[in-house]
C-alpha cells in the first residue's frame, strides 16, 4: 500500500509539465532529467547515475527539479574554472628555456 503524500506517475508527470511551463528555459526543462522517487524523495537525474550524471532531490517533484537546475548549474560554473589543458613536466621545462631567448637579435662575431 502507497502512503497518502506519494503521487501517482500521473500526477508527478502532470507537475513535471507545470514547472516545465513556468520555467521555459531552465536546465530541467530543456533537459527533461528522469524523475523517480526513492525512500520517499524525489530524484530528477540526467545521466547513468547519481556518482556520474548531474541531479536534484526533493520531497516534492518541483523541489527536485529545482534542486536539478541548481545541480546543473553549479556542474557549468566548476567546468568553467577549472583548466582546459595542463602544461607537462617536459612542456614547463621547454617553456623556461626559451622564454629569455632575444627575438631577433644577433652577436656580432
Amino acid at each position: 500500500m502507497m502512503p497518502k503524500d506519494i503521487l501517482s506517475e500521473a500526477a508527478a508527470a502532470e507537475r513535471m509539465e507545470l514547472y516545465y511551463t513556468a520555467y521555459p528555459s531552465s536546465p530541467s526543462a530543456v533537459c527533461r532529467p528522469q524523475l523517480s522517487i526513492r525512500c520517499g524523495v524525489w530524484v530528477a537525474l540526467l545521466g547513468e547515475s547519481v556518482q556520474e550524471g548531474i541531479a536534484g532531490f526533493g520531497l516534492t517533484v518541483e523541489a527536485a527539479l529545482s534542486a536539478f537546475d541548481a545541480q546543473y548549474f553549479n556542474t557549468l560554473r566548476q567546468r568553467k574554472t577549472k583548466p582546459a589543458f595542463t602544461i607537462s613536466n617536459a612542456g614547463r621545462d621547454s617553456f623556461k628555456q626559451t622564454r629569455y631567448r632575444r627575438v631577433g637579435s644577433s652577436k656580432a662575431a
